[in-house]
Formats: C-alpha cells, sequence, structure tokens
C-alpha cells in the first residue's frame, strides 16, 4: 500500500512516499510558491482605484477585490497542490493521502481535493512540519500517520 504525505504551509511544500511503517520516507516533489509569502502592497503594484464612502463607518476603495492578493496567491497555492494529488489519484500513484498543514491553509487546500482524492483521505495534521526534513517528518508523524492507515 503506497501511502503519500504533503508537508506544506502557504508558500512551500514536498510530498512524500512511503510503503509501510519503518520504512524511510522518499522524496516525491517539492514545490514552493513565493508569491504567498509576499504582502498585498507587494502584489498589487499600484493602489485599486479610489476611495469611496459606503454604508456604514469603513471606507473601501471602489475596486477593492473580494479576496486580498494574498489569500488568492494562498488560493492558487492551494490548487496546485490539490491538483498533483489529484494527478497522482488518477494515475493510481498512491492509495491513500495523508495532510500536514498549518489550520488555514489546509481548509484551503481541502476545499480544492477532488472528490476521488477525499475519498483516498486517511487523516490530517493542523501543523507547520515544512521544516523538517524526511528523516524528522517521519520521526514525528509516522505513529499517527500508522495508526489511521491500519484501520
Amino acid at each position: 500500500m503506497s501511502i503519500w504525505i504533503l508537508v506544506s504551509d502557504a508558500c512551500r511544500a514536498t510530498l512524500y512516499a512511503t510503503e509501510k511503517r519503518g520504512d524511510d520516507w522518499k522524496v516525491v516533489d517539492t514545490y514552493v510558491h513565493p508569491e504567498s509569502r509576499l504582502k498585498n502592497s507587494e502584489l498589487t503594484p499600484t493602489e485599486p482605484g479610489h476611495s469611496a464612502k459606503s454604508k456604514g463607518s469603513s471606507r473601501h476603495t471602489t475596486m477593492e477585490p473580494d479576496t486580498s492578493p494574498k489569500l488568492a496567491e494562498m488560493e492558487h497555492f492551494a490548487q496546485q497542490l490539490a491538483d498533483v494529488l489529484s494527478a497522482g489519484t488518477t494515475h493510481r500513484s498512491y492509495d491513500r493521502v495523508f495532510l500536514v498543514a498549518p489550520p488555514h491553509f489546509l481548509g484551503l487546500l481541502r476545499h480544492r481535493l477532488s472528490g476521488e482524492t477525499e475519498k483516498r483521505l486517511i487523516s490530517v495534521v493542523h501543523k507547520n512540519y515544512t521544516f523538517a526534513d524526511a528523516h524528522e517528518a517521519r520521526r514525528r508523524l509516522e505513529d499517527e500517520i500508522f495508526a489511521t492507515a491500519d484501520q
């Protein structure tokens, strides 16, 4: 049984593969999305429109987007990762998948998973372990992954 483990945050991710408890984790691929680190002002080179009075006491620009540029970049990266997982599902590259990400980004990612990928999702961890290499990630996550994968 092949298991993929996606360890990500809003700007970087590592996809690991393993077969069983105790095996080394192999890096399938790494992904970076530096735009997610930028500030809104760095993502929009000019101010969007002029200021207008809205109902209530706050002022908004008339061309202000519903989603901030930073959030849009995070959503773009979440979609990119969901597409990778979907392609893996289509190509039968894995049997089960496990997601590790901070809560907000995990929500963005899960919202974009295909139905087939969602069926293969065994569990999630709401933490950021992108700092860890394969050995450290395995040490921190293996028990939790195989506790749910073996059920």
